[in-house]
């Protein structure tokens, strides 16, 4: 950064929150997948900032035109999405009529949501982004598409069990 500023370069750092979207097949939504497909929400009490990869991808286009020069910004809706709604968007998606929540202890997560935690409840400043793009918000559409896409690859047999 303290080169491009030097030298007139242009350059924006971007820092994606937890970064959701359509082809996501992360073990995080595998995991969410699974669950969600047999109507099991577990209730986690994580609430985190979140961007869908569409919105970070439109930022990077109006990055791209606009040629920033020593901008630091981080790529987040601009309130916090409690992670049990993916879940419930994803069983409904998927055809669950009823879901059973359950309550769940942060100490048990597995490995993949721990490194959630550390993130949970803190809200970052979405006024940056919303300069750019404006107003992002959550995209319950790329989640339900994202449900579909790895119900796709289970019926291709390409989704393994986390």
């Amino acid at each position: 950064m303290r080169i491009a500023k030097e030298k007139g370069f242009p350059l924006a750092i971007i820092r994606p929150t937890f970064i959701y979207g359509k082809y996501g097949a992360h073990v995080h939504f595998v995991l969410m997948y699974w669950l969600s497909k047999f109507g099991i929400v577990p209730s986690m009490g994580i609430s985190v900032s979140t961007i869908s990869a569409n919105r970070i991808a439109e930022l990077m286009r109006v990055l791209a035109e606009a040629k920033p020069r020593g901008v630091y910004m981080y790529a987040n809706e601009c309130e916090l999405v409690n992670l049990d709604r993916f879940f419930v968007i994803m069983a409904e998606t998927l055809g669950r009529k009823k879901v059973v929540k359950l309550p769940i202890n942060k100490n048990i997560l597995p490995p993949d949501f721990k490194c959630t935690l550390k993130y949970s409840g803190t809200k970052y400043d979405c006024s940056r982004i919303t300069e750019y793009i404006g107003k992002v918000s959550f995209d319950e559409k790329e989640v339900s598409q994202n449900a579909l896409f790895m119900d796709e690859l289970r019926k291709n047999g390409l989704l393994l069990a986390t």
